[in-house]
């Protein structure tokens, strides 16, 4: 088993031009055949026992987030071979109507269970362009546009840095819409 850990000395995200770096702790948990009132039971208990156990601790949830939970959608992209997919890394865009729209290059999960992901969040007419229809031909072009530029860093970059393959030469592969309201559920914890 893996010994989990975040590494103090670097920030979980951070804005650099062309990408935002978060660093994330790559816990996967099943809850396949777990109900939504299981699920939220299970979580209420972990706030309280976490809150017990450190003081100062916060838990804030969005309201309403239980009962009508975001809608994510992600487009996942790979080469003609699909060079990517035996990795463990992923490229892939993810939007939601309301709040956002990026591409994003993850790397597998190291040792510590981290998971680098370098993401481009796009806005203006290219936010809402994939907002609104994610899997057209014009969101699509968007994505190749960015993955083409080599006046930032983009997550193509670093995608053609660690597998030595051109993400301009990516394809769609796959996509898939998250619905489930227990996989799409977050927290934010402060320190206090």
């Amino acid at each position: 088993m893996k010994t989990l850990a975040i590494d103090p000395l670097k920030p979980v995200f951070e804005v650099t031009p062309g990408h935002n770096i978060f660093r994330q702790l790559a816990v996967k948990v099943d809850l396949d055949g777990v109900s939504d009132d299981d699920y939220f039971s299970w979580l209420d208990c972990m706030i309280r026992e976490t809150s017990a156990e450190f003081r100062g601790v916060k838990f804030i949830e969005k309201e309403g987030v239980r009962t009508n939970p975001p809608l994510n959608t992600a487009v996942y992209y790979d080469t003609a071979d699909y060079k990517l997919l035996p990795t463990g890394a992923l490229l892939r865009t993810s939007c939601n109507k309301v709040t956002h729209a990026f591409c994003a290059f993850k790397m597998p999960e190291d040792e510590s269970g981290n998971r680098l992901d370098r993401r481009h969040v796009f806005e203006g007419a290219e936010k809402l362009q994939i907002q609104t229809a994610p899997f057209s031909k014009e969101s699509i072009a968007i994505v190749k546009r960015l993955l083409a530029r080599t006046d930032i860093e983009q997550p193509g970059t670093f995608l053609e840095r660690e597998y030595a393959f051109r993400p301009t030469r990516s394809r769609q592969l796959w996509y898939c819409l998250v619905t489930a309201p227990h996989s799409t559920f977050g927290w934010t914890i402060t320190m206090c």
